[in-house]
C-alpha cells in the first residue's frame, strides 16, 4: 500500500517522465522484492546471526590459526560478491524497464487493436515487440551468465581456500599442534 501511495504522490511530471508499462513493473516488481525481503530478513539476521556466531566460536577454540587463515580469505570473496551484486542490480534494473516498455508496447497494441489494424500498423506493432522481447532476452542471458561466473569464481576461490587450509593445516599436524579429530571438527564448522 505505501508503495502504490508514494507513487500516487508523485509530481505530474514524473508521470509524463515514464510510461505506464514502466510504471507497473516497477510496482509490481517493487512490491515483490519487498514482500520477499520481509519474509526473509528475520530469518537471515537471527538464524543465521546465531549459527554464524556459534560455528566461529568454535573454529576459534578448535584452533584459532586456522579461523585466522580463513579470515583472511573472507575479503576476495566479499569483493567477488560486491561486484556480482552491483552487476546484477543494474541488469535487474535495466530488465525491468525492458519490461515496462514490453507491457506499454502491450497495452498500447492491445487496448488501440482497432486503430492499429486501420492504419495498416500491425508489422510496426509486431517490429516494435520483437526489438522489446529481444532486449529482454539479451538481458536475461547477460544475468544467467554474470550469475554463471560468479559461480565458477567462488568454485575456484573456495578450491584455492581449501587447498591452502589443508597445507596450512598439514603443517601444524606436523608439528603436532593440530590432531586429526580437531581438524575434522574445524572444518566441519566452517563447511557449515
Amino acid at each position: 500500500d505505501q508503495v502504490y501511495g508514494r507513487f500516487m504522490h508523485m509530481p505530474v511530471r514524473f508521470f509524463d517522465q515514464s510510461s505506464t508499462g514502466v510504471l507497473l513493473s516497477r510496482i509490481t516488481f517493487d512490491i515483490g522484492q519487498i514482500m520477499d525481503a520481509g519474509l526473509n530478513v528475520l530469518t537471515v539476521v537471527v538464524k543465521d546471526s546465531v549459527l554464524a556466531i556459534g560455528l566461529l566460536t568454535v573454529m576459534l577454540w578448535t584452533d584459532w590459526q586456522l579461523t585466522l587463515f580463513c579470515l583472511i580469505m573472507l575479503p576476495g570473496a566479499a569483493l567477488s560478491i560486491k561486484v556480482v551484486s552491483k552487476r546484477q542490480r543494474r541488469l535487474s534494473r535495466e530488465t525491468q524497464n525492458i519490461m515496462g516498455s514490453l507491457t506499454q508496447i502491450l497495452d498500447e497494441s492491445l487496448s488501440g487493436q482497432r486503430i492499429v489494424k486501420i492504419f495498416g500498423g500491425q508489422n510496426y506493432e509486431i517490429a516494435r515487440f520483437g526489438n522489446a522481447n529481444k532486449q529482454v532476452r539479451q538481458l536475461t542471458v547477460k544475468r544467467a551468465s554474470t550469475s554463471a561466473m560468479n559461480s565458477g569464481f567462488t568454485v575456484f576461490l573456495i578450491a584455492v581456500a581449501i587447498a591452502g587450509l589443508i597445507y596450512f593445516a598439514g603443517i601444524r599436524a606436523q608439528s603436532g599442534e593440530l590432531t586429526a579429530g580437531a581438524f575434522i571438527s574445524f572444518m566441519g564448522s566452517m563447511m557449515l
